[in-house]
Order: structure tokens, then C-alpha cells, then sequence
């Protein structure tokens, strides 16, 4: 259907051929003697309507009576704004191309230019008009229109399915080598839409390195894939075209407008030792691996495998230490592979090159101690190894260049960078109220200088962004109730060191002598909290971990207090004890310790259904068959998490440590629940769990319902809570609305005065169907008519109910609440924690409040011009991150066709696991779209800073700089070293808060002033 078809009646005009491919039909624009005047021609009645007063293009819209539909209650659906638009930019464009063939005409007729202008305007001094027309560029950018939708049919009809989202007009721009705007390409579809039957269909797939987030893929479809005669604006034929665009995409359909696989190889670093895709790793032979077993001693080393230095194959790239796969082979020649913190040992029996240390019995023997590996070829072991995280050795008799055996997950210096800049929670709410007040001090003290060093920034287009951006730090701080960092804490893989006093530690970040308290998360309390000496003279620790940064070395009697931690990656944090730093902790607790001596084991007490439970008298009690079932591996977080819930409102309600240790043997069973099948249900039954949760969670929620589930501010706080369905961003609640552009102020008639001043406020959907509040309920029910034999034959059929239910999403009850209190059950601690929460709340507010009333960045043309080879600069940058995205669009579907894949065939994947698949799965989709990810990002050169504080660009492009740029730059720039003789209000604030804690060297090494500074203003 052309546009003549679907809008306008049949004026019986002449046709006039314009030279461009188009869906056959009567020329939509009218024609004749004088075709551009007369009143049914679509150009004169848009002039006619602009001419009798503005109008916005909506009112023009409504007044030419472009209907496409009605709603169900009969009101008209009008055309959208752009589709408008397309057919003012076609009408225009035909007017210029008929005027163009024309005066060519007139010309092979003998008629001069002065001539052919009397003939066509009347008047021949409109000879520039003509002589303009004549133009070839003129020509060119006239056709350049329905030239893009050529080009677009082209790679659709060979694809079915083309993703023409964002960034996807430099791709046809590049290869028409002409300028092709997002407006143009947005025409050029709708006129495949409108005369050759395409389908433009929106669809999403989930962002596989952000949890919650789509990305959307604009998908233009064939008329062979999506049939013509769809109406999209009818319910049930939007639904079939999504049905088989959604399909496309899980199948990985949908191609970018180009053929990436072509011109495009990734090879960033050009770095021939290390593969920039996984590949097969190599294997090493059985007969090289011994095993320490349990009743060899392994379990002091659990987790740690020992490599022997100068084995060619078994090269570490220069690193240490390691979390590292190896693989192998079973015992009946079945892949298998070693899992654990690879470092180098000499002390390996002879005729060994890896010896594996083991908690297992000697009973399980080699397949015991070693991991079965994955059926996926690109994901093995089960674990995404690092980029480079493979590499390459030279064999020294062939010479020959060969892959190494060790496969990196993580290796030295990536615990590096770990962050260091808060303390959770569930470690401080524990520790004594003087402790928790002086970290939540600091806090504020510190998000308050954050907030002045925001104001200072000149650029009003980058303060706003810092300003939203420091809102949401607040607001999700609220949630997390984490505070600033304890000095000196740092973050530690442990590795083992068996000759290490109990109270010792080897850890080079830190002087001989120092004290430090070893945290691991998750804890169930002080009791798992060891404290140990730094000893960095110990021999035996310096020859296996030398200088190392990011571990420690601890042994297995400090690990085991660290709940029950092992040698294969764990990580603790270390904070230094002693002076103004007082971490509280305690002895383990007896209870976990059996009459015989042994230290409490899940396994042992509640072993495998069916198996035979060994009592510490030295009988057997034999459980039947009919004991709980194996606690399903995706439920596992679940558990933990309500278990962990539980500990921490016992711990802050002051229980005794008797009824604290029921508490954490039962999280001990459930982390290893699904792993060896432990009869959980009874772990809850003889620890009296419920009767702990009625205890000390009980209470009325806020439908005054009993409840036994979390029941204070701080288990509360980030748990789940469901909430209608929203739409769009939020607004900002302000009493006024601030003119960005005139500076004018009026009063804003949607202030809710029941809501703070800067608060969110939420839109939630209405309505009914696809993008409505509520959905309708469909029942499955078994397809009458199912022929086993037909393939297309469907097994079940979809029945309407008739019942409605409302949409739901996930939220958290801090930050549906704009009292924090409200989440208290009236404790000192959570009290604490509450008004430390509103603080932080307040601060969001205000900063979103300043928001609103921050103008915007005016353009200055003579700094443009003055700075035109730094603006030519930065927009060539940016450009060069543009085009990154419809390969980053791309990849993302690749990712999602392989990931939900091996969902398909491993449905009860843990969270985690799933998160894994993930990241593997982006990681290889990444590389074979050639797109960059997050790591493309631009450096801003001190003189292209000049460019922008100068006013050398618009507020738009602006925004697009900073959403591009490398994060750390833009600080950089943004926030200049400062004076140290300038000190705010704010800062002696800080510096006044942090020396509750820290020494006045540690203040001024922290600030970059000097001591006497420091000393000045802590006692002024």
C-alpha cells in the first residue's frame, strides 16, 4: 500500500517517473498543469493549515485526518509525529526531483535557464533557482532519501532480519560515503513501512554484564519473514509479528547492517603469546599429578596447587600465584581438570610436576580430588577464564611456540584491584556503637565535601550528571548501609603458609608487628573474625609469596576460623587493629565444638539421604529413605540468604551465643546442602530454627500479618519488596520548575507535599494489555487436535481466563520508604543505621533538587572556532565510540542465543553459575562482533578541556562526550588537585571526623596536606 493508498483520494493525475525504485502506484503528490498549488496536493495543505496560525505538527496531524486506527472505545489513533514527517521530507523531496526532470527537459527542448524559469515560477529572474537545481550535489542530497532505503532493502532481503538501532546510520553513511543522519534514516524505514511492505518490530534481550537492564534492538523485517498484511496497530498482529521477531533473535537472526565477520578483527593489544579467545586447553598427563589426601595432610593446603619451578609447560607468565585451571584426564581416560591457587613449590615428590592438596579421602582416590570437566567446549571448566588468561610458551627442544596448561581465572595482582573504599554492614553493625557512630560520622562528613567539590565544577552540563550521579550513590548506600572504609583495610586472597604461628601472618602491605583483624564475608560473627600479627621475616612465606600485594599468608587453623575458609580463591579483608581502632571479636564458639575434640561438619552431622550417620560414641545410626529431599541448587542462595537474615537480627538483638551457634551450624548445612546432599530439613528440625525465627524475628509487617521473616532495619533494608509496575524515569518532586534556558521560576502544579523535595517520584502503569498495569492470566490446557507426527503441530493451546492481575517489579524497602525508621524494630544499633539512612536520603534529595535548578550550557561560536581543532578532535572520538554500539547491540544477541542455550540444557543453574555462563558467553560474543564493551573509552587532553570549559559545544553533544569518556579522565578534569591552603567548612568537617580514627599522618598522607595542617584544624 503507497501513501496515495493509505491517506490521501486519487486526483486522476498524470504519474510522473522520478528515477527511483518505489512500490508501484498513482504519484501521491499531485501533478498537472500546476501540481504543487492546487489544494489536493499534500504539500498546499500543510502550507494552507501552517498559513492560518501555528500549529504544532500534532494539530496539523489531526487536521489533515491521518487516522491509522481506533481504540476500543472507539477515539481515533492519529498518526505518530515522525511518520508525519517522513511524508513532508518524501513530498518535498519528489516536489524537487519532478522540478529537477523537468527543467532537464526544458533544456533538451532548446529553452534556456531565464526561460525555463518564466516557464515554471513566472518569473524569469528565478534563474539561481533553476541553476540550483541543476546542481549535481543538490541532485544527489535530493535522492540521497529513498538512495538509503535502497540500501536497506538490500541487506534486509538478504538477511530477513536487520538491526537498525542506534548508531546504525554511520554504517550506511560509511559505506554511501555520504552524510546520513539519524532523521534520514528514520525516513528512509518509514518508507520501506509505508511502500514496500517492511515491518519495523522493537525487541530486547537481556543485558548480559548488567543485571536488570535490555538491550533494545530495532529489528526491520523482509515481507517474507514478517507478512505485509499485519496490521501492527491491531493487538493480535503485533503479538504474531513479535512472536516471530523474538524467535529470530533466540536464534540469533537478527544481523547488523554490515558484515562484521568481514571487516573486523579484534586484536587490540597485537599480543601473539596470549589467545584472544579461549581455546582448547592443553592437557597434562595423570602420571605428573600426585595427590596429598586428607589423611595425608591435604587438608591443611585445601585448595592449593603446587607447581615445580623451570617446567616448561607448566609456566606461570611470570606471576606467582594464581586461581587457575589445569586440565587433565580420569582414571578411565574421561576430562577432568584441577581447580585451585596455583603457586610454585619445591616441595614435590620425585617424579611429579603438580602435587594437588586435598581434603578428600584417600578412599575417593584421583577422580575424588579432581573436577569432571563441562560438556560446553567454551566454557570447561566451568569458570570464565580471564582475558590472556591463556598463553603461550617456547618449547625449549622443538623451539616451537605452545600453549601453557595453566588457564588463569585470576591471577597475581587482580585481587588488587578489589574495592577498598567501604566497609559493609554486616561486618560493622556487630562491632560496638562507638565504632559504628564514628565510621557513619566519617561518611557523612566525607559525602558532604563530595557534594561541595560538585558545586565547585564550572561546566554546568557535567555538574548536573555528577549531581544525578551522587544521588544515586546516596540513594544505594542507603540501601546497602555501607560506610567509608576503616583505615589502612585492604583486600587479600589468602593463601596457605603451614609453618605460621596460629597468631601470625605474612603480609607485605604492612609493617612487621601490625595487627590485623581477618574479615570474610559472609560471617556469622565476631567468633569468625581471627586476629593475627604481621611477621614478613618468616623464610618459608617470603620464598612463596616474595613481595606479593594482594595475598596473605595464614594457616589452615586461621582459615578454619574464618568459616571454614579454603586455599582456592577465598579472600578476606584486613584491617589494622590497635590505636584509635578497636575491632571487637571472640573466641569460636564452644558449641561448635564436638565432645571428641573435632570441629562441627555438616557433612558428618546430617550426611546424604540413606547413608549412615557415624555418632561420636563411634556407632552408625542409619537414616531411612524417607528423609527430606535434596535441596534444589538454584535454592540454595535463597536459603542462605534467609538463614543469614535470621543471624543477623539474633546478633543485633543481643542473643546468646548458644542459640547464635543453632543458628550458624544450620547456614553451614545449607551452603553445602545441594553439594552433598544434606538433609537440610532436618538441620532445621534439631536446630530449632523456627523456633529461633518466632523468637527473634516475630512480628506484625505492615499489613498487620505475623511475620517470621527479616525484622530489622539492617536485614530489611536491601531485601526484596514488590511493587506495581512503573513507567519511564522518574521526576523529581519540587515545589518549582526552573526555566534551564530563561532562568524563570513558577510553581509546579504535580508537587506531592506528602513527599519530600527531591524525592523520585514514580509514574505506575495503567491501563490493560502488552504495555498496561495489568495483564490477563492464561491458562495451558493440552491441544485437542495434536498430531505427534505434524512438526508444526502444537502439544498445547493458550485459553483466555478472563482474570486480570496487576504487573509487579522488584524493589527494596529502603527505597520505598522515605523515613528509614519505619524499618526499625527500635534497637540503639538500628536507630543508628536509620539516621545514618535518612542522612544519606536527604543528601540525594538535595542534590536532585539542584538538579533541577542548574542551567544549561550555552554554545559559544567563537570559542568554537578558536577551538575547532580540538572540537574536531573530540567529536572524532566520540564517533569512534558511536560506532561501537550496533556491535556491542550485536553482541549482546550473540551472547543471549548462547547463554539461554545452556540454561536450556542445565535448567537448575545456580545464580551465580548462570552469572558465569554469562560472562563468558559476552566475552566471546564480544570478540567475534568486534565490539568493545565498556573498555572503549576516550582520554579528554588538557587542551580539549580548554574547548569544553570555553563553551565550544552544545549541552547535547556535551552529555554524549561525558557518557563516553573514560570515568577517571573526567574526574581528573572535574575535580583539579586543590590548594591546600583553601580548606572548606565541609573538609575541616571531614577532617575532624576521620581523627576519631586515624593519626594525623594518616589524615594528611589521605588528604595531601601536611601534618601541622591537619593539627591546626582538628583543634580549631
Amino acid at each position: 500500500m503507497d501513501l496515495t493508498e493509505r491517506y490521501f483520494s486519487d486526483h486522476g493525475d498524470e504519474l510522473f517517473h522520478y528515477g527511483t525504485k518505489r512500490h508501484s502506484g498513482r504519484y501521491p503528490w499531485g501533478s498537472g498543469d500546476d501540481p504543487y498549488q492546487h489544494s489536493g496536493d499534500f504539500l498546499s495543505r500543510v502550507n494552507e493549515i501552517k498559513a492560518k496560525g501555528k500549529k504544532t505538527d500534532t494539530e496539523i496531524i489531526k487536521e489533515l485526518g491521518l487516522i491509522v486506527g481506533e481504540k476500543p472505545d472507539g477515539t481515533p489513533i492519529y498518526e505518530s509525529v515522525g511518520r508525519y514527517r517522513t511524508y513532508v521530507t518524501v513530498a518535498s523531496n519528489l516536489r524537487r526531483l519532478d522540478e529537477i526532470q523537468k527543467i532537464k527537459s526544458l533544456m533538451d527542448d532548446g529553452k534556456n535557464k531565464s526561460e525555463i524559469a518564466k516557464i515554471l515560477y513566472g518569473d524569469p529572474k528565478k534563474e539561481s533557482t533553476v541553476r540550483s537545481l541543476l546542481n549535481e550535489e543538490s541532485e544527489a542530497r535530493t535522492k540521497v532519501l529513498y538512495n538509503t532505503a535502497d540500501f536497506l532493502q538490500k541487506r534486509v532481503d538478504e538477511e530477513g532480519f536487520v538491526d537498525v538501532g542506534k548508531a546504525s546510520e554511520t554504517i550506511i553513511s560509511a559505506a554511501m560515503e555520504m552524510n546520513v543522519s539519524p532523521d534520514r534514516l528514520d525516513r528512509a524505514i518509514d518508507i520501506l513501512e509505508i511502500e514496500r511492505g517492511y515491518k519495523t518490530i522493537t525487541a530486547s534481550v537481556p543485558n548480559a554484564t548488567m543485571k536488570d537492564k535490555q538491550t533494545n534492538l530495532r529489528v526491520l523485517c523482509s515481507p517474507d519473514k514478517v507478512p505485509s498484511d499485519l496490521d501492527l496497530n491491531d493487538f493480535a498482529d503485533r503479538k504474531k509479528a513479535e512472536a516471530i521477531v523474538y524467535k529470530a533473535v533466540a536464534e540469533g537472526k537478527v544481523k547488523p547492517l554490515q558484515d562484521i565477520s568481514k571487516d573486523y578483527n579484534y586484536d587490540v593489544d597485537n599480543d601473539e603469546w596470549h589467545p584472544s579467545t579461549m581455546i582448547t586447553p592443553a592437557s597434562v598427563d595423570p602420571k605428573r599429578i600426585f595427590i596429598k589426601y586428607a589423611e595425608d595432610g591435604g587438608s591443611a593446603k585445601d585448595g592449593v596447587i603446587e607447581i615445580r619451578p623451570g617446567v616448561p609447560d607448566l609456566d606461570m607468565d611470570g606471576k606467582c600465584y594464581g586461581q587457575a585451571r589445569i586440565a587433565t584426564t580420569g582414571t578411565k581416560g574421561d576430562p577432568r581438570y584441577l581447580k585451585g591457587m596455583a603457586i610454585y613449590s619445591k616441595d614435590i615428590p620425585d617424579g611429579y610436576d603438580i602435587l594437588v592438596n586435598s581434603s578428600k579421602s584417600k578412599a575417593k582416590g584421583f577422580d575424588g580430588s579432581t573436577k569432571s570437566q563441562e560438556e560446553d567446549p567454551d566454557n570447561p571448566f566451568g569458570a570464565v577464564i580471564k582475558r590472556k588468561g591463556q598463553h603461550y610458551y617456547t618449547d625449549p627442544e622443538s623451539g616451537e611456540k605452545k600453549l601453557s596448561a595453566i588457564n588463569f581465572v585470576k591471577e597475581e595482582s587482580d585481587w588488587d584491584s578489589y574495592d577498598n573504599s567501604k566497609i559493609a554492614s554486616q561486618f560493622l553493625s556487630k562491632q560496638p556503637i562507638d565504632l559504628i557512630q564514628k565510621q557513619i560520622n566519617l561518611s557523612i562528613a566525607d559525602q558532604k565535601v563530595q557534594y561541595e567539590d560538585i558545586m565547585s565544577i564550572k561546566n554546568p552540563t557535567l555538574r548536573k550528571k555528577m549531581l544525578l550521579n551522587y544521588a544515586e550513590t546516596c540513594d544505594k548506600k542507603a540501601q546497602t548501609l555501607e560506610t567509608a572504609p576503616l583505615p589502612g583495610q585492604k583486600w587479600h586472597v589468602i593463601l596457605p603458609v603451614s609453618t605460621l604461628k596460629d597468631n601470625e601472618c605474612y603480609a607485605p602491605n604492612y609493617p612487621d608487628g601490625t595487627k590485623l583483624a581477618l574479615v570474610r564475608y559472609p560471617h556469622g560473627g565476631l567468633f569468625e573474625i581471627p586476629e593475627v600479627i604481621v611477621n614478613n621475616k618468616h623464610k618459608d612465606a617470603k620464598d612463596i609469596l616474595g613481595s606479593t600485594e594482594d595475598a596473605i599468608g595464614i594457616n589452615s587453623k586461621v582459615a578454619e576460623v574464618l568459616s571454614g575458609a579454603d586455599f582456592d580463591g577465598d579472600t578476606v579483608i584486613a584491617i589494622p587493629t590497635g590505636g584509635k581502632v578497636r575491632i571487637k571479636t571472640k573466641e569460636p564458639l564452644a558449641g561448635m565444638k564436638n565432645k571428641d575434640g573435632t570441629y562441627y561438619d555438616p557433612k558428618v552431622e546430617f550426611p546424604p539421604i540413606g547413608k549412615a550417620k557415624k555418632l561420636h560414641d563411634g556407632s552408625y545410626e542409619y537414616l531411612t529413605d524417607d528423609a527430606s529431599p535434596r535441596l534444589a541448587k538454584k535454592m540454595v542462595q535463597s536459603e542462605m540468604g534467609k538463614i543469614s537474615n535470621l543471624i543477623t537480627d539474633m546478633t543485633i538483638k543481643g542473643a546468646p551465643d548458644d542459640e547464635i551457634c543453632r543458628a550458624v551450624k544450620h547456614s553451614m548445612t545449607i551452603i553445602d546442602a545441594n553439594k552433598h546432599e544434606l538433609d537440610y530439613k532436618r538441620s532445621e528440625v534439631e536446630n530449632g530454627i523456627q523456633e529461633l525465627k518466632e523468637k527473634w524475628q516475630g512480628h506484625y509487617n505492615e499489613n498487620d500479618n505475623w511475620s517470621t521473616g527479616a525484622s530489622t532495619l539492617l536485614s530489611r533494608a536491601n531485601s526484596d519488596k514488590r511493587v506495581l509496575a512503573r513507567q519511564g524515569a522518574p521526576s523529581i518532586n519540587t515545589k518549582d520548575i526552573y526555566n534551564r534556558r530563561t532562568g524563570e521560576v513558577r510553581p509546579n502544579p504535580n508537587y506531592d507535599p506528602t513527599r519530600p523535595e527531591g524525592a523520585k517520584i514514580f509514574r505506575t502503569k495503567v491501563g490493560r494489555g502488552k504495555n498496561g498495569l495489568e495483564y490477563e492470566k492464561m491458562k495451558k490446557i493440552a491441544n485437542p487436535d495434536y498430531d505427534p507426527s505434524d512438526p508444526n503441530s502444537k502439544r498445547y493451546l493458550w485459553e483466555h481466563t478472563g482474570k486480570w492481575v496487576k504487573r509487579e517489579q522488584v524493589s527494596t524497602p529502603m527505597a520505598e520508604t522515605d523515613d528509614a525508621f519505619t524499618l526499625s524494630s527500635g534497637t540503639v544499633k538500628e536507630d543508628i543505621y536509620a539516621e545514618y539512612a535518612n542522612s544519606l536520603k536527604s543528601m540525594a534529595n538535595k542534590a536532585r533538587i539542584e538538579y533541577t535548578r542548574t542551567p544549561n550550557t550555552s554554545k559559544d561560536k567563537t570559542s568554537e572556532a578558536a577551538y575547532k581543532d580540538e572540537v574536531a578532535s573530540l567529536k572524532n572520538k566520540y564517533n569512534a565510540a558511536y560506532t561501537n554500539k550496533p556491535r556491542e547491540r550485536y553482541a549482546q544477541e550473540i551472547a543471549y542465543t548462547i547463554y539461554k542455550s545452556k540454561q536450556k540444557d542445565n535448567p537448575d543453574m545456580t545464580s551465580k553459575e548462570y552469572k558465569k555462563v554469562k560472562n563468558s558467553a559476552i566475552q566471546k560474543a564480544r570478540e567475534q562482533a568486534g565490539a568493545h564493551g565498556g573498555k572503549y573509552r576516550f582520554e579528554i587532553t588538557d587542551k580539549e578541556w580548554e574547548a569544553i570549559d570555553a563553551g565550544a559545544f552544545t549541552e547535547s553533544f556535551l552529555n554524549q562526550i561525558f557518557n563516553a569518556a573514560d570515568p577517571k579522565c573526567l574526574n581528573d578534569h572535574a575535580f583539579p588537585k586543590k590548594d591546600p591552603k583553601q580548606v572548606s567548612d565541609a573538609q575541616i568537617n571531614k577532617i575532624k571526623a576521620m581523627s576519631s580514627i586515624m593519626t594525623q599522618k594518616q589524615i594528611a598522607d589521605s588528604l595531601g596536606l601536611s601534618v601541622s595542617t591537619v593539627s591546626k584544624y582538628i583543634h580549631s
